[in-house]
């Protein structure tokens, strides 16, 4: 194992667990030497830890899922799951009865998939995704040029700047000024809503519902609102006024 390999996995410790990510641009046998490596030089940090696995676009096959889960439950760990781009991987993980989240988190730098797999060819920047819950909280504003994506609902604590855009399956909540992009409900769920404290938004959308730019003034700057679909069309009222 060179020292370039030991840039290929990257941990990071959460509330749920620890998310480790693997780049897919790396042999994957070396980076399963890599990780049990750290595991063992880092025992204190992994004893008996719950662990997702963050693999991007790489397609794993049966034998590099069976490596994986070997290095996985021989050291202890607990599998929370598998984040994945690859339908492939996705597929495979599900046959295994290994709980699946559409995405990649890039923790690793991931390079990303090649345009046209033309070798050097510049990387097709990809939305970083985030594990599911209930709601998970965002603690951090949305600066210009992030695009975050969601498998659940979020809570997003700070406002989303103009530039900056925010995805998620279902429901969205800013505790701030909304200047983005936001959609939510984005695989087609009519009945998620958006709520921001105030909605100043470049585009808003639930499903495949988009407010126009008569609705966008109708909204009250600095007036909590709250956004849902109602007989085809997306209504924004005041928060105080909804019953």
């Amino acid at each position: 194992m060179n020292d370039k390999s030991l840039d290929s996995v990257a941990f990071k410790g959460t509330r749920q667990g620890i998310i480790v990510s693997i780049r897919e641009d790396f042999d994957f046998s070396g980076c399963i030497e890599n990780l049990e490596v750290k595991i063992k030089e880092s025992r204190a940090f992994f004893s008996g830890a719950a662990v997702s696995i963050d693999l991007g676009w790489r397609e794993l096959n049966i034998e590099e899922l069976e490596s994986l889960l070997d290095v996985i439950y021989r050291n202890k760990l607990k599998l929370l799951g598998i984040v994945s781009t690859s339908l492939a991987t996705r597929n495979l993980a599900e046959r295994h009865n290994i709980k699946v989240i559409i995405g990649r988190l890039g923790l690793a730098g991931h390079a990303g998939r090649k345009k046209n797999s033309v070798q050097g060819a510049a990387a097709v920047p990809q939305p970083r995704v985030l594990p599911s819950d209930m709601a998970f909280i965002h603690r951090k504003i949305v600066r210009s040029g992030t695009s975050l994506h969601f498998d659940g609902s979020v809570i997003i604590m700070g406002d989303i700047n103009s530039g900056g855009e925010v995805m998620a399956r279902g429901d969205i909540y800013v505790m701030g000024a909304v200047r983005g992009v936001v959609h939510a409900g984005c695989e087609g769920n009519e009945k998620s809503c958006i709520f921001a404290l105030d909605q100043q938004f470049t585009r808003l959308q639930i499903a495949q519902h988009a407010a126009s730019e008569k609705d966008k003034k109708k909204i009250k700057k600095g007036v909590p609102h709250l956004s849902i679909v109602e007989e085809g069309k997306i209504i924004s009222l005041p928060y105080n006024k909804r019953q």
